[in-house]
């Protein structure tokens, strides 16, 4: 699909498109490696990043676990900071409930986990939560487009959730949006040969079912390697960075502040230019 503009029938500049990808405590718990106080990094480099994001005059998305909704304290719970990120402009989208594996979950447990993530996240920030963001970018199998997932079958075997299903049960449950990363065995053919990651280029959204999907256009972060898919753009596409607040507050890390500031001028520059405009997932589906 091609946007276009209602008026004059002109394709939309490239669209950029930043996410913040809010694990709590509830991710660090659940990693290979499980880790403490996640919840509390998260929450201060949540707050950091608004600040920030003033400054620039940048509105974002905040994919945020739903159990962190609920009442109670930190590091588990942050219900006053989703209100104060809607308050101030920003998207708040759900990152399930308890950042679970989602290709392991049978359908009617990936709806109930759909549905308890957006009803407590529309509860603390008060208003309609219609975008989604999977833990760990997954999954990626989608057979209609040849993108096998290999690893998701061994972690999930027998019957995983793909790419389908959840997009069926993401509209199911009120979902209109969805980041989501799949790569054709072309692709990773290409990759393995040559180093080429096409996936890592700005790219069309595309529907799945009645849920809009917007690719994973960078490998996370802010460093050069992530940033390097504005070089030589001036089309039309979507471009979407993401990181985890956590590393904001990092100094060398790849999601720092200091690599989103230089980020953030260069693509300022660039939507003053008339090259990009920067969107949220919810500004992207009333467009289209």
């Amino acid at each position: 699909m091609v946007f276009q503009q209602a008026r004059d029938n002109q394709p939309v500049p490239l669209q950029v498109i930043f996410y913040w990808d809010y694990d709590g405590e509830f991710g660090g718990e659940r990693t290979k490696n499980p880790r403490r106080g996640w919840g509390y990094r998260d929450y201060e480099g949540t707050k950091r990043i608004l600040d920030v994001l003033d400054e620039y005059g940048i509105k974002a998305v905040f994919a945020i676990v739903g159990c962190a909704a609920t009442p109670g304290p930190l590091p588990y719970h942050a219900p006053a900071l989703i209100r104060e990120i809607h308050e101030r402009g920003h998207e708040v989208a759900a990152h399930a409930w308890q950042h679970e594996w989602l290709p392991s979950l049978k359908y009617h447990q990936l709806c109930q986990i759909l549905r308890w993530s957006k009803e407590a996240l529309e509860d603390a920030c008060g208003d309609e939560v219609i975008s989604f963001v999977p833990p760990w970018n997954v999954p990626h199998r989608f057979l209609r487009k040849f993108s096998l997932g290999i690893g998701e079958l061994r972690h999930s075997f027998p019957s995983p959730t793909d790419i389908p299903s959840l997009f069926e049960a993401l509209a199911e449950t009120g979902f209109q949006t969805c980041r989501a990363l799949y790569e054709p065995f072309s692709w990773t053919v290409e990759r393995m040969l040559f180093g080429h990651y096409r996936i890592y280029t700005p790219r069309n959204p595309e529907w799945v079912g009645n849920v809009l999907l917007i690719p994973v256009t960078t490998p996370g972060g802010f460093a050069s390697d992530s940033t390097s898919v504005l070089d030589g753009q001036s089309g039309n596409g979507i471009c979407s960075f993401w990181s985890h607040p956590q590393e904001f507050l990092h100094r060398d890390g790849r999601g720092c502040e200091e690599n989103f500031r230089v980020l953030a001028e260069r693509v300022k520059g660039m939507e003053q230019a008339g090259q990009l405009q920067i969107c949220t997932a919810k500004g992207l589906i009333a467009r289209v």
